[in-house]
């Protein structure tokens, strides 16, 4: 007998909501929510890797400022998309608009 799924797939719940059904924020209340993000001790910084040719992200999460330089280094040399967060900011290299 098949076990049940854990996680059932609502999705036409979902695709049946109304669009009054669905709650919208404002510009400034997404940004607002943004701004406050908290980085756990003890990393120093949270690096994304997007590889454009290959259409992979990769998510990396350090303790040493030293090995998260070196994957930045890496990353922005071999032109992929670099996102950094650290506790006092976040920034983007190598960023290409569609």
């Amino acid at each position: 007998m098949a076990k049940k799924d854990p996680f059932p797939n609502e999705w036409e719940e979902v695709n049946n909501l109304k669009d009054d059904d669905i709650e919208t924020a404002t510009i400034e209340e997404v940004m607002e929510e943004v701004m406050q993000w908290h980085l756990p001790q003890p990393y120093c910084a949270v690096i994304r890797v997007y590889d454009r040719q290959q259409n992979k992200l990769k998510e990396y999460a350090y303790k040493l400022e030293s090995k998260a330089h070196d994957r930045i280094r890496e990353s922005a040399l071999s032109d992929d998309e670099v996102t950094i967060l650290t506790s006092a900011l976040i920034g983007t290299i190598n960023y290409l608009p569609e």
